[in-house]
């Protein structure tokens, strides 16, 4: 699996993250409007700015990462620096829209899932560029005392928490919208533009995750205080984004609204959890984290979830509960990458309490999703499309970013039209985000400890690994270590096979893939019959053949794009 990630990070790396770009006065602006279908195009929109540049930004520390190459394109990377320092206010810190605001004479507008993306970024600058260190976090810490003086510190009253979870009279930090003008959740009455949603994003959630991000880098109290309050907020659910409810979860751990921004949230509440198990209320934390697996189980369950997500790694742009018709009408790639970050930390939690140990088949999670969606839903061959083929070569490497069902490419709107293949900005990004994810939990080594979670071809001063076809390993050891390998639970009851060989030796860990087959009902409906083989407005339930992990059959199926072909 990790040959085949660093194959794709290379062709988005020479694709869409070098040419989907624009040269500006101020540096490199990327883009967030993208399509493949019915009409190829790039073009500017405020979503650029703050989130999409963060995001590129994010994908390009990444892909250094993955490829070990520190100067893997640095005109890129600090043409997209340079463009993004020019709309942060020299003030609060905060990233404007620079094209709808009016720096001097009335003053900024404000996404404020942007500063969520733009906090994340100074975050991981912070983590990996020791030689900005002071620079970057006093950038932060200026990021923060803005974008926490415009919020509400809501005091909650009696009766007002959550029991278990959030205390009455506790604080909560949340914000009453999520665009700003200046200081105020009042917008000028004035045009800013076609792509300006409000009600879109849980500014909270973003928050929230980069807050608890920090918090494991600088273990200050104070970072630990507002990440608390952070998560207080996001709990209570007081932002409203489409259709999401206070509190934000049941006690099954179901939830509404932006699925994006909700499992963005619940990565940051697990992190958050984390150090509260090793540096504060363990209690606490444990409730935390037995929430988030009550919810990232409730998202596959078809008995209680109207939308649920497919075993496969499809899941929906909007989660709901309620009527049939608060079915999402497509998934997201951001939603993927999200999934991919959760399972992450809730299988890194696998073994602190004796209940969870079942957290690491989560592992089996993050393979399923990154080879049976994301590597068959990145566009790589532009020349399969006809259209503007300058264009088209543009978005080498990006993701299909929505689509209606999980079986296929194309996002249907209405039964006359032709399929819509979008490339929005965040989910190419996002796509890049997610290949993360799953090439750092792969396999990862301490010392003279090799810990294989999935089973790929590796190389570490330990040992070196090659997957068997029929299932297991190979492996050839460099020096003395133990290596320590997840299994199926059928060969290994508790999951775990662990050898200690010497020097040199050679020897192989051996199972047969399990073939298993499995009935999910999840995607969009059938808008006007676009897909003859169902009825008009029907979801369809799909049976699906794996061998291991991988998808080998997907029924019904046949639509123009056929999945397990993929682009």
């Amino acid at each position: 699996m990790k040959p085949l990630i660093e194959q794709r990070l290379r062709l988005a790396r020479d694709g869409f993250m070098r040419q989907a770009l624009s040269r500006v006065r101020n540096g490199i602006r990327p883009h967030f409007d993208n399509a493949l279908a019915p009409v190829p195009k790039i073009a500017p929109s405020q979503w650029d700015c703050g989130d999409t540049t963060s995001r590129a930004l994010i994908a390009w520390l990444r892909v250094r990462q993955m490829l070990g190459d520190p100067a893997v394109d640095p005109e890129v990377e600090s043409g997209l620096w340079q463009y993004l320092q020019t709309f942060i206010h020299p003030e609060t810190g905060l990233a404007y829209c620079p094209d709808h605001s009016d720096p001097k004479t009335s003053g900024y507008y404000y996404h404020l899932w942007d500063q969520g993306m733009f906090f994340q970024y100074l975050v991981l600058r912070l983590q990996h560029l020791s030689a900005e260190r002071e620079q970057t976090l006093a950038r932060i810490r200026r990021l923060q005392k803005g974008l926490f003086r415009i919020a509400r510190h809501s005091v909650l009253h009696d009766r007002q928490g959550i029991p278990g979870l959030v205390p009455d009279f506790a604080t909560a930090i949340w914000w009453e919208t999520d665009c700003y003008w200046n200081d105020s959740p009042k917008l000028p009455a004035r045009d800013f533009g076609k792509m300006h949603w409000t009600g879109f994003t849980l500014t909270g959630a973003l928050a929230l995750y980069a807050q608890a991000k920090l918090l494991e880098i600088t273990r200050d109290p104070q970072d630990r205080q507002l990440a608390q309050e952070l998560a207080h907020g996001y709990l209570c659910g007081f932002e409203q984004s489409r259709g999401s409810r206070s509190p934000m979860f049941d006690d099954a751990g179901r939830f509404q609204g932006h699925f994006h921004g909700a499992v963005t949230g619940l990565v940051g509440l697990v992190t958050f959890a984390r150090d509260l198990l090793a540096h504060g209320d363990a209690a606490l934390g444990e409730k935390y984290i037995d929430l988030a697996i009550r919810a990232y189980r409730w998202i596959f369950d078809a008995s209680t979830n109207p939308s649920p997500a497919c075993s496969c790694g499809y899941f929906p742009e909007t989660a709901m509960f309620g009527p049939r018709n608060g079915i999402s009408g497509m998934n997201e790639v951001c939603g993927t990458a999200d999934m991919l970050e959760l399972a992450a930390a809730l299988a890194g939690c696998h073994s602190l309490r004796l209940r969870w140990r079942a957290f690491a088949d989560l592992w089996d999670d993050i393979e399923r999703f990154t080879v049976n969606d994301l590597f068959h839903t990145q566009f790589t061959k532009p020349e399969r499309l006809s259209g503007d083929a300058a264009t088209l070569n543009r978005l080498r490497g990006a993701w299909i970013s929505s689509r209606s069902f999980p079986n296929d490419l194309g996002l249907y709107r209405t039964g006359g039209e032709p399929p819509q293949l979008p490339v929005a900005g965040c989910c190419g990004y996002s796509g890049i985000r997610a290949l993360y994810t799953a090439w750092t939990e792969a396999v990862t080594t301490e010392g003279d400890v090799t810990e294989v979670r999935i089973v790929t071809e590796h190389e570490d001063a330990n040992v070196v690994i090659t997957p068997r076809a029929a299932g297991g390993l190979r492996y050839r050891a460099k020096r003395d270590h133990q290596l320590r390998v997840r299994a199926p639970r059928a060969v290994a009851p508790d999951g775990w096979i662990t050898r200690t060989p010497r020097a040199g030796e050679a020897a192989e860990i051996a199972w047969d893939k399990p073939r298993w087959s499995t009935r999910e009902k999840c995607g969009s409906f059938n808008i006007g019959g676009a897909w003859p083989a169902l009825a008009e407005n029907e979801t369809p339930t799909y049976a699906l053949t794996y061998e291991g992990n991988h998808l080998v059959r997907i029924e019904p199926s046949g639509l123009k794009y056929p999945f397990l072909e993929g682009l």
